[in-house]
């Protein structure tokens, strides 16, 4: 099977683009780098990155940056792809929105607002706790705690390690 580079994520890994993919809308790329694999998907206009290690939210975000991607934006048609990679309840990852500037207005990375069409919360959800952060929680993260794939997103301490999704949009 011929692989072709793609893009590096962190320094010393090499990108490649596996030739045969059943399904035309998601391409599996798989990333080398001197101690395991990882795992790349692209969604028609995008690439992601799935972390293994775990960051704060600024730090996810820094990381994903130096790599020329943000924290991914979700909407409705991506997260039907992304849960697919959350198995258990460690498998919480950071995405792009925050509440950070102003408590309540959520806003994605590439500064629009959260749309109130495309909310993904878990029950209860955003509940700004205090219990461990008297600031609260004004960064998100999805995962399948409570088993929903829909409603998987749940607010958190930004300074709460997470392992991260990173998107690199595709140019043309």
């Amino acid at each position: 099977m011929p692989l072709l580079p793609l893009f590096p994520l962190q320094k010393g890994t090499a990108f490649l683009k596996r030739d045969e993919d059943d399904d035309p809308h998601q391409k599996t790329y798989l990333a080398m780098n001197n101690e395991f694999p990882l795992v790349l998907i692209q969604m028609l206009l995008s690439c992601y990155h799935f972390s293994t290690d775990q960051f704060s939210w600024a730090e996810s975000r820094r990381s994903c940056r130096e790599a020329g991607a943000e924290l991914v934006k979700v909407d409705s048609r991506e997260l039907y792809h992304l849960t697919g990679k959350m198995k258990s309840f460690q498998d919480m990852f950071w995405i792009g929105l925050t509440d950070s500037a102003e408590e309540g207005r959520w806003v994605w990375m590439d500064g629009s607002d959260l749309s109130e069409s495309v909310q993904f919360w878990s029950q209860n959800e955003p509940d700004n706790w205090t219990a461990e952060n008297p600031a609260g929680e004004n960064c998100v993260r999805m995962g399948m705690e409570g088993g929903r794939p829909m409603n998987n997103w749940y607010d958190k301490d930004c300074g709460a390690a997470q392992r991260r999704i990173c998107q690199k949009r595709n140019s043309g």
